[in-house]
């Protein structure tokens, strides 16, 4: 908790280079692909070959699209299913990473506070995984959304600006 909480105060600028965000979102299954494997539940990834690269701080992005996986694994039955995906819209040049879950969602009166710090569900939870996912892609220019029906599943979408500056910006 004190950790998260840390993480939370601190939030540090962006330290931002190019990087392939298909790379970021390999990285980041991997590092939580045995959490699901110890719940029952495949994380499977559907990545847009023609993701061009993007100004971001590797290690934030990473940090983010963990807590959402976390999230989704905690969130999922055994034997249900986690998708990353991303894909490039090159009519808004924004880059989309979008992570669904089949889990069992989130109601409506939850879904306006999720974002919010200490607003949690979960008797183990802090609160601050989703603050900090919020604030680490507002601090790229970007933004979250999310969309859930209950017994059916969540999905985040994220969009970065893939002329989001250099490293100064934010």
């Amino acid at each position: 908790i004190v950790s998260s909480l840390l993480d939370f105060a601190r939030q540090t600028r962006p330290k931002k280079e190019k990087h392939d965000l298909n790379d970021v979102i390999m990285e980041s299954v991997m590092l939580t692909r045995k959490q699901a494997a110890f719940t029952d539940v495949i994380v499977e990834q559907d990545l847009s070959k023609d993701l061009p690269p993007i100004n971001v701080d590797k290690d934030q992005i990473e940090q983010a699209l963990i807590n959402l996986t976390l999230n989704a694994i905690e969130a999922t039955n055994p034997g249900g299913k986690i998708t990353i995906s991303s894909r490039f819209s090159s009519e808004t040049d924004v880059v989309e990473i979008i992570v669904s879950d089949t889990g069992k969602g989130i109601s409506g009166e939850d879904l306006d506070r999720i974002f919010d710090p200490f607003f949690t569900t979960r008797e183990s939870g802090t609160g601050l995984g989703l603050a900090i996912t919020h604030g680490i892609i507002e601090q790229h220019g970007g933004t979250i959304e999310v969309e859930s029906k209950i017994d059916q599943g969540t999905s985040f979408m994220i969009r970065l600006p893939l002329k989001n500056g250099d490293n100064n910006d934010h």
